[in-house]
């Protein structure tokens, strides 16, 4: 793909949301807060909101990787201007000696904002399938 082409906000988010899962797999914490605006938030599968992106940053740089795969589907995204709201099913399969288990299920919930950086997210809520 050459530098020229132009996505649609759309497709943008989704990438974005792409981002997030494949840089928490590599445990790339520098990468994976950058998709956040400076002012977002973070809120965990335990309900605890993490707010502004420096402090996102030392949550994901405090976590040790765990070894698997996000896969995200069923993405649904909802523009209106310059922030979007949007709603991704996820599984996260646990990498070990016989294969891959599935660790988690659930859904993301995320808004999103359009910065002179491109989109980002300005919150992202993980809500585990219980």
């Amino acid at each position: 793909m050459g530098s020229d082409v132009v996505m649609t906000d759309h497709e943008a988010i989704a990438t974005l949301i792409a981002k997030h899962a494949l840089y928490a797999d590599e445990g790339d914490a520098d990468q994976r807060a950058a998709l956040y605006s400076q002012d977002g938030e973070f809120i965990g599968p335990d309900g605890i909101t993490t707010p502004g992106i420096d402090a996102i940053h030392a949550v994901f740089t405090r976590r040790q990787p765990v070894k698997g795969k996000h896969v995200t589907t069923n993405v649904i995204i909802d523009i209106d201007g310059d922030e979007a709201t949007g709603r991704t099913d996820f599984v996260f399969l646990l990498a070990g000696d016989q294969g891959f288990t599935v660790a988690a299920v659930g859904h993301y919930e995320d808004g999103f904002v359009r910065t002179e950086d491109g989109w980002r997210f300005a919150r992202r809520r993980i809500v585990p399938q219980r």
